[in-house]
């Protein structure tokens, strides 16, 4: 439920943890463990209908930062829809990862996460977790399975997916601006949903922020459903007596 944060502590130079579905019962053992551990930022997800969690942890002194939506398209073995985008989906090669870079640090700029939206964050470290998290995607085994890209003569876009048992994670999209409104970001979808299908996953699951409306549409007119909501705090522990 909570452990280090290696990455992070990486991304920032100091200790972090995190803790995942952090439940009432459980956060006042998750501040013992940051106190034990020397830990400066906790960063804890709760599920939205967890309220005694979230209250416990705004009486310690935390903020939140985001809440997080999932959706899941569940494959009842129908037809799949159909790829109209004039843009073709390939997979990534190495040759791709600078530009496939370039994307993330053009699209997640201004994106609205929970490391964004902490003004204690460095600005020029958080700036970069995206375009690493790319970087990571195409050049580091087990952070994605799959990696796609729109190819229209460069990289227009790219999706990175995770495959679990019986399930596929669309983790990270992004789509060029130059290359918006033809369909690409759907494209990515069709082909995620044909992915799993090919590998007999039963489920694709994708999350985003609740604000972040136009992907969920696009989720909904694919038959993705909601599943799940999860509020993210940050707790500084340097602030806590």
């Amino acid at each position: 439920m909570i452990a280090l944060s290696d990455i992070d502590q990486k991304r920032f130079g100091f200790r972090v943890a995190r803790a995942e579905r952090l439940e009432a019962a459980s956060v006042a053992e998750a501040l013992a463990f940051c106190r034990r551990e020397g830990v400066r930022l906790l960063i804890a997800r709760t599920p939205c209908d967890e309220l005694g969690a979230a209250h416990s942890l705004e009486r310690a002194g935390a903020a939140l930062m985001d809440s997080l939506v999932h959706y899941a398209w569940n494959d009842d073995l129908g037809p799949l829809p159909d790829d109209s985008c004039p843009i073709p989906i390939r997979d990534a090669v190495p040759e791709d990862l600078d530009a496939v870079v370039a994307v993330a640090r053009e699209a997640f700029g201004d994106y609205a996460s929970h490391y964004h939206a902490d003004p204690r964050l460095d600005r020029a470290r958080v700036a970069e977790i995206y375009p690493s998290w790319a970087a990571r995607s195409c050049s580091e085994a087990g952070v994605a399975d799959r990696v796609l890209v729109a190819d229209d003569g460069g990289v227009a876009g790219f999706a990175t997916l995770r495959q679990r048992p019986a399930e596929v994670e669309g983790v990270l999209f992004a789509v060029a601006e130059r290359a918006r409104g033809v369909g690409v970001y759907r494209a990515f979808l069709v082909q995620t949903l044909r992915f799993a299908r090919s590998v007999s996953a039963r489920r694709v699951l994708v999350s985003t922020q609740i604000s972040n409306l136009a992907v969920q549409r696009a989720w909904v007119r694919l038959g993705f459903l909601p599943v799940e909501a999860l509020y993210t705090f940050h707790l500084w522990l340097e602030d806590v007596a």
